[in-house]
């Protein structure tokens, strides 16, 4: 049985959840007609509307195993006809995706090892639940010369951390 839970509340949507993975595409799903589990009890879809904010974080379960995880980030075509079940649709990105196409930077990183900047970053998102996890670069403690952030992406300024430090960097859910 598939769960989806959007801020640790339990939702529905319709039936078909495809979640993609493509070499050139970002991971992420389309959910239709969502609404709280909740309304359920009493069938009153018209009353009540659901619209929960962007980059909510979006849980999906499948008998009880964690399947995918990341965040609401376009929440569009609610049904606004009062007669109409009021509920919507939204697309559901991985943490990758969310930190390439979220807010962008306006820092400049001058003189910090690899590791201060790093920190730095996660610390610039951390209102979104980011945290900084294990940190094994073989040099991580190397001073970088002045990099400007203005207007890339958290992803953006990562990728550039691996590339001049040669290693892998990725998100993982500790929860």
């Amino acid at each position: 049985m598939i769960q989806v839970f959007i801020n640790n509340e339990e939702v529905v949507a319709d039936k078909n959840i495809s979640i993609t993975e493509e070499m050139l595409s970002t991971s992420s799903t389309i959910l239709n007609n969502v609404f709280p589990k909740a309304w359920e009890e009493d069938k009153d879809y018209v009353s009540r509307f659901y619209y929960p904010e962007d980059y909510s974080k979006c849980k999906i379960l499948k008998d009880n195993n964690l399947i995918f995880c990341g965040v609401a980030k376009n929440t569009g075509n609610i049904e606004l006809n009062p007669r109409k079940p009021h509920y919507c649709s939204l697309q559901i990105l991985d943490f990758k995706t969310f930190l390439s196409e979220g807010e962008t930077l306006d820092f400049v990183i001058a003189n910090k090892t690899i590791r201060e900047a790093i920190e730095m970053i996660v610390n610039a998102i951390s209102d979104y639940g980011f945290v900084v996890g294990n940190i094994n670069i073989y040099d991580a403690d190397s001073v970088i010369g002045a990099y400007s952030t203005l207007e890339k992406t958290p992803y953006d300024v990562f990728q550039y951390l691996a590339d001049i430090s040669q290693s892998k960097w990725y998100t993982r859910v500790v929860d």
